[in-house]
């Protein structure tokens, strides 16, 4: 049994569930794992399969994060902070990699294992809260992405036209 118990002692923000340990060593097992193939994807693969590599790698580390939170709502942050990390690469695919994870996670465990997500089982009305809160946080990602890659474009135009300019 997962030693801390925050569940018992702090009801919130640590939610309401205590972690075995077979869920506490499965979770450990499954955050070194993306973060192995996550290092070796580095060089390995195409920078952009590389990207998705981090993406997803990062998204399985929000969902133990909350998991072993036992759901607490803080801890439900970490996605947004997620976004914001592949929103630095300037790359509007990966924002929707990550709500595709999202999504996928929640509809398949609001369905196959409902009370790792919710104490009291399935939930509908919350998986489309969820959808709805993150997919707008991705809209916003996606645009910043796009804003960001527009800059550097422009700033590799200003730059080439200048070295033309000072080397006639």
């Amino acid at each position: 049994v997962y030693f801390l118990e925050p569940a018992n002692y702090y009801p919130s923000p640590f939610s309401w569930h205590n972690l075995t340990s077979g869920e506490m060593f499965g979770g450990i097992a499954l955050a070194l794992l993306a973060g192995f193939l996550s290092r070796v994807s580095r060089g390995a693969l195409n920078h952009y399969v590389h990207r998705i590599f981090i993406t997803t790698s990062l998204s399985v580390l929000s969902f133990l994060i909350v998991f072993a939170s036992g759901g607490s709502i803080e801890a439900h942050f970490h996605v947004f902070v997620v976004l914001a990390i592949v929103t630095l690469y300037y790359d509007w695919r990966l924002p929707w990699v990550a709500f595709v994870l999202v999504i996928l996670h929640r509809l398949i465990f609001n369905y196959v294992e409902p009370q790792w997500i919710y104490h009291y089982g399935q939930n509908e009305t919350a998986l489309f809260a969820h959808t709805f809160f993150v997919l707008l946080a991705v809209t916003f990602a996606v645009l910043i992405a796009q804003q960001g890659r527009r800059s550097i474009q422009a700033l590799a135009q200003a730059n080439d036209l200048l070295a033309r300019k000072v080397g006639s």
